[in-house]
């Protein structure tokens, strides 16, 4: 037997637990966790509540997806297929069970502060030296001309904030949906 688990007696005339809780994600680790639930609340005669958490505060905060309310909807939707199914595995088992998901809307104390000086002050020193290089130049290179550089700085948005958002939504609407349905 493996070591690292541990294995708990219950005594069944002692009725230790009452309601049982299990978080689910669809993972294939959420899934064992699930049958060890089941197992425990047939066991104790417990009744079984599966959550699942959707943060929709912190989706994409790293990306560059302008349709944060699109994303929302698929983690939402796809949290309640997994509510469904793993509540579908607990009700075949004979386990009275209820499901709930958790929404996290808000957020927390640690986003509501500003940024450090220190990091505004280093992104502040790296577009201002990256404007003046452009203009100035470099050794052996000639400056850009403000035109060039405003077409520069225009083709990156558009491509990079535009075309590469409106790419990656398409293609989300179009794969996850079918995953999840």
């Amino acid at each position: 037997m493996n070591e690292s688990i541990r294995t708990i007696k219950y005594d069944k005339e002692n009725d230790m637990f009452k309601r049982i809780l299990v978080a689910v994600d669809g993972s294939h680790m959420a899934d064992q966790a699930l049958q060890e639930a089941i197992k425990l609340a047939r066991e104790m005669q417990a009744k079984l509540r599966i959550v699942h958490a959707v943060d929709t505060v912190n989706i994409n905060l790293d990306t560059e997806f302008l349709e944060r309310a699109t994303m929302s909807d698929v983690a939402i939707e796809f949290g309640q297929k997994t509510l469904r199914n793993a509540e579908a595995v607990a009700k075949k088992s004979g386990i009275a069970t209820e499901t709930h998901l958790i929404e996290i809307d808000t957020l927390g104390h640690h986003w509501t502060t500003m940024p450090s000086k220190t990091l505004v002050t280093a992104i502040v020193a790296v577009t201002f030296t990256g404007t003046v290089l452009t203009f100035v130049g470099l050794s052996g290179l000639m400056p850009l001309p403000w035109r060039q550089t405003l077409a520069i700085f225009a083709y990156a948005m558009v491509s990079c904030l535009v075309v590469n958002d409106s790419v990656k939504v398409a293609m989300i609407k179009w794969r996850v949906p079918a995953a999840i349905a």
